[in-house]
């Protein structure tokens, strides 16, 4: 808070008594009586609405003739604001959100599935986003099972990423600098929880100095559908992946969706070199849902081949980790429901 300066008034000897009594209650007053010149605002954001360019809810979107919830236009957060730093030039980093490509506000899915958000942002400021330097902070509402903070990618709108890339030399078109003006699509990877109702999850772009360059939101609805049972892949899972990281406070949750024989899935690690990049992970089932295969990758690296076994209990299980390109062994457990992985050799 800026410091106030105060100041009394002089009373003169030659006044009256009640003059002078006056006088010397004014000056009391005036000197407990803050400027509000310099004063912060509240912490408490204001998430502006969408601009005119995003396609942002106008009224009550209806998801499914089925879905029993209803969908409001209520964007507003209750998360808290990081006030940014003020070593960069005025206007240097600033974004303008214009379009939400897949996922768009009120959206029905059905419990339990993995979506692919996107939004689609323009370097509204002066200065150049440099990849890495950027992240998608979580800020309230309902997390969807996405990380603390998440490493910001940048892809171009053309051709639109797509989770059907992964497998191909990169995934999508990860640009490594955004120029200002330019227009860009920042993925997050969520899951839809069980329970149907309607969740909004709130999000904030940053820069690595904690600079908020705009507030972010998802809104979707729970759909009437089936869900996974109990005995099926899909769920959140502890893990080890040795690939990545060899210990469970580092390597985030596992996150999977089970549909039909598919499996689509992904995990943030939240420490070491890998801290808030995405990884991806698609595969299938095979012998009656007992094992798993498939292929998994950072966003911006060549896939790495998987396979796991259910244990017994179908709430932990093991794997490795193998290449067909180049000489790579690994292992990966996982556990879930209160149990941690098996253990795990390098």
């Amino acid at each position: 808070m800026a410091r106030t300066s105060y100041h009394g008034q002089e009373c003169g000897i030659t006044v009256s008594m009640q003059k002078l009594l006056l006088c010397c209650v004014v000056g009391v007053l005036s000197a407990c009586a803050p400027s509000r010149l310099g004063q912060p605002a509240p912490l408490t954001p204001v998430f502006a609405s969408p601009p005119a360019t995003a396609t942002a809810p106008t009224s009550t979107p209806t998801p499914s003739a089925t879905l029993a919830p209803t969908v409001t236009a209520s964007l507003t957060p209750t998360a808290s604001v990081t006030a940014s730093p003020t070593s960069l030039p005025e206007g240097c980093l600033q974004a303008e959100v214009v379009g939400d490509p897949t996922v768009p506000d009120g959206t029905a899915l059905p419990p339990g599935t993995v979506f692919l958000k996107l939004w689609r942002v323009r370097n509204s400021g002066t200065c150049a986003w440099q990849w890495g330097d950027f992240h998608l902070v979580f800020a309230g509402g309902d997390d969807l099972s996405g990380p603390p903070q998440a490493r910001a990618y940048f892809f171009s709108p053309e051709p639109q990423l797509s989770l059907d890339a992964l497998g191909s030399t990169l995934w999508g078109n990860m640009r490594q600098t955004v120029e200002p003006g330019e227009v860009v699509d920042i993925p997050l990877m969520l899951r839809v929880p069980l329970r149907g109702s309607i969740y909004r999850s709130y999000w904030r772009l940053e820069s690595g100095e904690g600079r908020v360059l705009a507030n972010l939101w998802v809104v979707i609805a729970v759909a009437p559908g089936r869900w996974p049972t109990a005995d099926s892949w899909a769920g959140e899972w502890l893990h080890i992946n040795t690939w990545f990281l060899n210990n469970l406070k580092d390597a985030g949750t596992l996150v999977l969706e089970q549909d039909g024989e598919d499996l689509l899935g992904f995990f943030y690690p939240v420490g070491g070199p890998s801290n808030g990049d995405l990884v991806v992970v698609r595969g299938y089932v095979l012998d009656e849902g007992r094992r798993a295969m498939g292929v998994f990758s950072l966003v911006w690296d060549q896939p790495l081949d998987f396979t796991w076994t259910m244990l017994a209990n179908r709430n932990q299980f093991s794997g490795e980790i193998s290449s067909r390109r180049i000489d790579i062994h690994g292992s990966w457990c996982g556990g879930r429901n209160g149990l941690i992985p098996p253990a795990c050799s390098p």
